[in-house]
């Protein structure tokens, strides 16, 4: 499976040409063959083959035993000379709680291999939506950068015409200086978050891949309730606390059945050979144990349940608290970016408009354009911040609820 997986990567890598195009859905294809996830699926066969030599018998004893031995040799002619068989008898419920530990190892793996298979979709998918919002704000910045080299040279055809003073070209150039120092540093942060998004997925870096999706705020969250019954039946945190108690509850066991006397079963035959007569032997042995000697490993068992169901209420508490800062935080960031696409940038887009047209018709001039063009662009750069927000806040509540909430299973 893990070789099947290996060529099914390589053979859509050898697809990928320089420019190419990665959906967040190709993305996560991609992670689900993290090596991560190898290694934590040859934990769940390690255990699963430990667990297997669970409640087995132990080791058979022989013994050869002489009596009535002399000092010389012809003392052995009275000899009685007898060959026994050893075994243990098992005890039902040690045999029991021995085996259910066992299984709960592999349950703690599973877990484990889920929690971490869980973590990875999330990640990745946070990586990609931090790609895509910096994509977003880097075209936006060039889009800035193009509009400022407009203003700049119609500010110095307005000096060169002594229609405008020298500041107008000064002003113009600090906005393109400005501007492209920002350009640097979102192109920075680009090149980071890419790198990040390939690291979450488990891969190397391939050059001149860019993300493709839309963010958009049509994003719906389902009633508080309903995410906090999630997080108690999906959060990973939550579900190794449970298994914690499991396995508490079956060492708790095995201490008390471990306090039951144990019994071998002893068989053998007995040769006299005074009269060379043959003789069989049959005995039952038992070892009692001192029910006092684990009282302390019993009793820490039972703090230790006290304390896992402590910690069971507080990672609860939480995550509950934290789920309601980033419904509050998703709230905030999506009726910002709202109010900004409904409100503000169709009026930035009316001015726009407006300038255009009194440009047609003589009434203005090209820097009352380049600026009304400008402020639009600005407007839908405050749209892009917000949004990119606003899918941090999604992230985050899919992480804590196991919710898709941008239709991407994971």
């Amino acid at each position: 499976m893990a070789i099947f997986r290996y060529f099914l990567v390589s053979s859509f890598l050898l697809t990928l040409s320089p420019g190419w195009a990665l959906t967040l859905t190709e993305a996560l294809a991609l992670a689900a063959s993290h090596p991560a996830l190898l290694e934590s699926r040859l934990n769940i066969d390690q255990f699963g083959s430990t667990a297997r030599d669970a409640g087995k018998r132990g080791p058979v004893g022989v013994s050869l035993e002489a009596a009535n031995v002399g000092g010389g040799l012809p003392g052995f002619s009275q000899a009685e000379i007898t060959a026994s068989f050893k075994r243990e008898i098992l005890d039902r419920k040690k045999n029991q709680a021995q085996k259910r530990l066992a299984n709960l190892s592999i349950d703690g793996a599973t877990l484990e291999f889920s929690k971490l298979k869980r973590e990875i979709g999330n990640r990745v998918q946070a990586a990609f939506h931090r790609v895509l919002g910096l994509q977003n704000l880097y075209h936006n910045t060039q889009d800035l950068s193009r509009i400022n080299l407009d203003m700049f040279e119609a500010a110095k055809t307005r000096f060169d015409a002594g229609a405008s003073p020298e500041q107008e070209i000064v002003k113009a150039q600090l906005d393109i200086d400005r501007l492209e120092i920002e350009r640097k540093n979102i192109e920075g942060r680009l090149a980071e978050a890419m790198f990040s998004l390939y690291r979450e997925m488990g891969m190397d870096p391939i050059p001149q891949v860019e993300a493709v999706g839309t963010l958009t705020p049509e994003v719906e969250l389902p009633e508080i309730d309903q995410l906090q019954q999630k997080i108690v039946e999906t959060h990973p945190n939550l579900l190794s606390t449970e298994q914690n108690l499991k396995e508490n509850s079956a060492r708790f066991e095995l201490l008390k059945a471990e306090n039951r006397p144990s019994y071998t079963w002893v068989a053998g035959a007995r040769n006299i050979r005074a009269d060379d007569a043959q003789t069989y032997v049959f005995a039952i042995e038992a070892d009692l144990p001192n029910r006092s000697a684990n009282r302390g490993t019993r009793n820490a068992a039972q703090i230790a349940k006290t304390k896992i169901e402590t910690e069971r209420e507080k990672n609860q508490r939480e995550l509950f608290t934290t789920l309601q800062e980033q419904i509050k935080r998703f709230q905030r960031s999506r009726a910002t970016v709202l109010s900004l696409r409904n409100q503000i940038m169709p009026n930035a887009q009316k001015a726009l408009e407006m300038a255009l047209d009194s440009y047609r018709l003589g009434k203005t001039d090209q820097v009352v354009v380049f600026e009304a063009r400008k402020a639009y662009a600005e407007v839908t750069r405050e749209s892009l911040m917000a949004l990119s927000e606003l899918y941090e806040a999604v992230d985050a509540i899919e992480q804590l609820t196991g919710v898709c909430l941008v239709g991407e299973n994971h």
